[in-house]
């Protein structure tokens, strides 16, 4: 599963779409905003915490930062479904 995240509401924003692929058995890719790029080191020590209790594997989750080129690729990239949050003038 690959997601696309904007900046505001980020703890929401992510955590939402990732823990519907956790909870559903998928791996997922979330592309966030590069203006909450920061957040990321944040987001995932949690989920790494919470992948660690039960066992699993970290790489379950992963984050890329980038543009509208690394949107596009992650869209592009052969995942079967993408979670877009936000509105199509933003890309």
């Amino acid at each position: 599963i690959g997601a696309i995240v904007p900046w505001n509401y980020p703890f929401h924003n992510v955590f939402n779409p990732v823990s519907a692929a956790l909870f559903s058995g998928n791996a997922i890719v979330i592309k966030v905003s590069e203006y909450a790029s920061w957040s990321i080191r944040y987001y995932k020590a949690i989920i790494d915490g919470c992948l660690d209790a039960v066992g699993a594997p970290r790489d379950l989750v992963q984050f890329v930062v980038g543009y509208g080129a690394t949107g596009s690729a992650l869209v592009t990239s052969g995942v079967d479904k993408v979670i877009f949050v936000g509105s199509p003038s933003v890309g």
